[in-house]
């Protein structure tokens, strides 16, 4: 150590070439240990897919699926992506990691979560008679922004998901009608859409759909909790 005209002091050549060497010792030893963890999160992550998938592609299993299969089978991934998204070892190159497992993965993770809810909820629409019409498509999309609540739903009791899906039905078609009618302008118009609309988010509509929906919901998802219970330990 030198002392300076000031009084200071101050490392020497050697001594600053010892600390420049343990924090680049420091940084290389951290760098080694991200890439460590970022490389077995992966690995987990495939492993994890693969024992789900058999190594087949996503979009060849699901047509081969009974209604109940391909809800768990939906629920299952939906899970995996969802986690795989808050792990940030996984999220940047999550699309990357995924491509060999679906085709359909190439349009983007937010077209895979797509595809994963509107399988889990094709029992639902096909029983309400909706499943090619516009209603099916947004609804699907309003459930797919938020996937984690969908899962949170299936885990408890089954008038949450009949709710949720309740909701969305509702907040589709308010965002269905003003859509097709955004076209028409003027005071009279604006007026009618809105009064629309808010008699649609009305809760007795709410409420209308979930007794609607309650028995065919609570059938189809019931016995799927009871395998993902089985199959998860949750």
């Amino acid at each position: 150590m030198v002392m300076t005209q000031n009084g200071e002091y101050l490392l020497d050549r050697e001594q600053q070439d010892n600390r420049m060497d343990l924090n680049l010792k420091k940084n290389i030893e951290l760098v080694k240990e991200e890439s460590e963890k970022k490389l077995i999160s992966q690995k987990l992550f495939e492993s994890r897919i693969l024992a789900l998938t058999n190594g087949r592609k996503i979009n060849e299993i699901l047509p081969t699926l009974n209604e109940n299969q391909r809800i768990i089978f939906s629920l299952r991934l939906l899970e995996e992506i969802v986690q795989a998204q808050d792990n940030k070892y996984l999220n940047e190159q999550l699309q990357d990691y995924l491509k060999g497992f679906a085709d359909f993965v190439g349009l983007g993770i937010d077209s895979t979560i797509e595809t994963l809810v509107e399988s889990a909820l094709m029992g639902v629409f096909t029983w309400l008679g909706i499943e090619k019409w516009w209603l099916s498509r947004q609804i699907t999309s309003i459930i797919a922004t938020d996937p984690r609540r969908l899962l949170r739903a299936i885990k408890g009791d089954c008038s949450e998901i009949t709710k949720l899906i309740a909701e969305s039905t509702v907040e589709a078609m308010v965002m269905g009608y003003q859509q097709e009618h955004k076209s028409v302008s003027g005071p009279f118009s604006d007026f009618f859409r809105n009064a629309i609309g808010n008699w649609l988010q009305d809760s007795d509509m709410v409420k209308s759909i979930e007794n609607l929906l309650s028995d065919k919901v609570c059938d189809l998802f019931g016995s799927a909790k009871k395998t993902l219970s089985t199959v998860t330990g949750t």
